[in-house]
């Protein structure tokens, strides 16, 4: 829950400082993060 809760952060902060690289690290681990728990993006927002 908290390591979801931080790439969600991570995301929106990398995107604001425009490090494209960074952001699409990020995704790609939130991606990995809600595979492994079988969740959607929209029920991170809820946990």
């Amino acid at each position: 829950k908290g390591t979801i809760h931080h790439l969600l952060k991570a995301v929106e902060l990398f995107e604001k400082t425009e490090d494209e690289f960074m952001a699409k690290n990020a995704k790609s681990l939130l991606k990995d993060c809600l595979k492994e728990f079988n969740l959607t993006a929209e029920e991170c927002q809820t946990l």
